[in-house]
């Protein structure tokens, strides 16, 4: 799907990265973006998992589509977890921080329950989005592959998970690829990549921590320190 963006209209585009379940952070993060009413707001994946509040997460997010265009990408995280909701079973989400995802919709009794439109915002995340000057996705795509060809062959876990793109010198991509999944400890910002996933959930770790965004086409890098304690 490609997204045709009049630029006329002034409209920016607004890349969030990796939230994993911290919910006061992203609401901290959408105060200081101050979202204008033509802005389009991109979320990268990973909502879910590791952090305290997964169930915040998707609840603010469902709230902010009311009032902003959004899209919502699925990451690896979201994949698990929908899963798990269709299943009952998932062991990859569980070894990767299902656990805290589920303490979240634990309610007084014991039991968990995933409301059904939560089940439905993840039904409906999109392996990608396409516009005339950016590719946005939530891993990667192949570095020896076009963005053209890497649509093409349509592969899910190449969107969701691909991490070639990082070790190679060169890719031979014709536009530019905004993505998350992999946690650094600065934005990576050249020509044909933007990483946004600077380790929200990884606060204690040295140099993450922070949950990051980027206004586009201007590459303005808003980003703020996790405050879930």
């Amino acid at each position: 799907m490609l997204i045709e963006v009049n630029q006329s209209d002034r409209m920016a585009l607004i890349a969030i990265g990796d939230i994993h379940g911290c919910a006061r952070t992203l609401e901290t993060l959408i105060e200081t973006l101050m979202p204008g009413p033509t802005d389009h707001l991109v979320f990268l994946g990973d909502y879910v998992d590791r952090g305290p509040d997964s169930c915040g997460v998707i609840n603010l997010l469902v709230e902010l589509e009311q009032s902003y265009r959004c899209t919502f990408l699925r990451g690896n995280h979201e994949a698990y977890m929908l899963q798990w909701c269709e299943t009952g079973s998932c062991e990859d989400w569980l070894l990767y921080g299902g656990h805290s995802t589920l303490q979240s919709y634990r309610r007084t009794e014991g039991a968990v329950r995933v409301p059904e439109h939560h089940v439905g915002f993840l039904s409906r995340t999109q392996f990608f989005l396409d516009t005339p000057r950016y590719l946005f996705v939530h891993g990667g795509l192949e570095p020896s592959l076009t963005v053209e060809q890497n649509l093409k062959s349509s592969n899910p876990e190449v969107f969701m998970c691909c991490r070639a793109h990082l070790r190679v010198r060169r890719v031979v991509w014709e536009k530019c690829v905004v993505f998350g999944h992999t946690p650094v400890p600065e934005p990576i910002l050249t020509e044909h990549m933007i990483g946004l996933d600077t380790g929200c959930v990884f606060a204690g770790r040295q140099g993450m921590g922070r949950l990051t965004a980027i206004r586009l086409p201007e590459r303005y890098i808003v980003s703020v320190p996790n405050c879930e304690t």
